[in-house]
């Protein structure tokens, strides 16, 4: 039977971030940005980074709420960023804003759109010397309607499928599709 690391990638996507059911008592203060940030965002009046920016500012934010806690530390913050992103082009109004704020990616869709597109693009290349595949995929309910282009943004600037599955009928045929993706 295969089994997959799906789930557990979902977990450390959405359960890092959301810092899982452990409280802190300290609040995090975010690491500096360390180049010019673009020019801020018309709707949210906000500027952020590219998403290397964002990837060093996440891990370090996350390493530092988890650093003092026994055991071993496991999470992919390109993976979260990427996964985050991608719902936040989903976002509007004041979710855009507040994604935005945590994610500190640049605020101008175009932009962030190409350089996560370079990025994917660069990380998955075949012509490296090395094997490494990224999986980017969105598995909505079975008629929940989807924007056509959102679903094209998400397929052409973050390489990512976009397949409906029937969570409610048929969880098992759902987990069965994922899984077998």
């Amino acid at each position: 039977m295969k089994k997959s690391l799906a789930p557990v990638a979902v977990l450390l996507a959405l359960g890092i971030p959301l810092g899982c059911s452990k409280q802190f008592t300290t609040p995090l203060s975010p690491a500096p940005v360390l180049s010019t940030p673009t020019p801020a965002s018309a709707n949210c009046g906000l500027s952020g980074g590219t998403p290397a920016q964002a990837i060093n500012l996440l891990s370090g934010t996350i390493y530092a709420a988890y650093q003092s806690q026994p055991g071993n530390i496991f999470f992919s913050p390109f993976s979260i960023l990427t996964a985050m992103s991608m719902a936040q082009e989903g976002a509007v109004g004041s979710t855009a804003c507040q994604m935005q704020t945590a994610l500190n990616l640049d605020p101008n869709p175009a932009s962030r759109r190409q350089t996560f597109q370079q990025l994917l693009g660069e990380i998955n290349s075949p012509a490296k010397h090395y094997s490494l595949y990224t999986s980017n995929d969105l598995w909505p309910q079975v008629n929940f309607n989807i924007l056509p282009s959102y679903s094209n943004v998400l397929q052409t600037d973050y390489f990512a499928g976009v397949t409906a599955v029937d969570y409610v009928g048929n969880p098992g045929g759902a987990l069965n599709t994922i899984n077998g993706a």
